[in-house]
């Protein structure tokens, strides 16, 4: 039984089927890293989970507790994560995961924060990587970013901010989300309706 993630573009912010390929395989890559370690270390008598399926999406799937939900928009002027009930944070430049406790949790990706890499496909799956992170694990700012600050490179991971293209999954991050891949936190689901409700003004 494979772990799923779900991706979201809205508002054709990529356009480009060949970079939501790349984007969907990077991301694949790095999940399927930490369900081998989950499956090799905290899986105990429950169900390996053996691969990682992640999937763009058009419609609304049922998206389990334990499951991943990433949306993309052009930028945070964009952002759909805003009109969640309660929403109160401040947006960076790259992307937004809210609330850091409680539950549904959303994340967004901004795609206009890859525009100037010379990979935009490695980027946008760093960053999304990145707000999987804070999704999973719910950690904020402070305590994701400075989670290889201990180790002896010194940073250079998916969990730094801010990240470039060339940074990888760091085993400690990927023991990290290994061990709460499972963790329960319903994903906000109603994204696709906030855009596409006039009233907000996304078209």
């Amino acid at each position: 039984m494979p772990y799923k993630v779900y991706l979201v573009e809205l508002g054709n912010c990529i356009n480009d089927k060949s970079i939501s390929s790349q984007i969907a395989a990077k991301l694949k890559g790095y999940f399927d890293t930490v369900v081998q370690q989950y499956d090799a270390k905290y899986v105990g008598k429950g169900t390996p989970l053996s691969s990682s399926d992640v999937t763009w999406v058009t419609s609304m799937p049922t998206v389990a507790a334990t499951e991943l939900l990433v949306y993309f928009v052009s930028s945070s002027s964009n952002s759909v994560i805003k009109h969640m009930a309660g929403f109160g944070k401040t947006a960076n430049s790259d992307g937004l995961t809210s609330p850091d406790s409680g539950a549904p949790v959303g994340s967004e990706v901004y795609t206009m924060a890859a525009s100037s890499s010379n990979s935009k496909s490695a980027a946008l799956a760093a960053l999304a990587f990145h707000e999987c992170m804070h999704n999973k694990l719910r950690w904020g700012d402070t305590r994701l970013h400075g989670l290889n600050a201990s180790t002896p490179a010194g940073g250079k991971g998916l969990s730094d901010s801010p990240i470039d293209p060339s940074f990888n999954l760091t085993p400690l991050e990927a023991d990290t989300m290994a061990k709460h891949l499972l963790d329960l936190a319903a994903q906000w689901t109603d994204g696709t309706n906030a855009w596409n409700d006039p009233l907000n003004g996304h078209l």
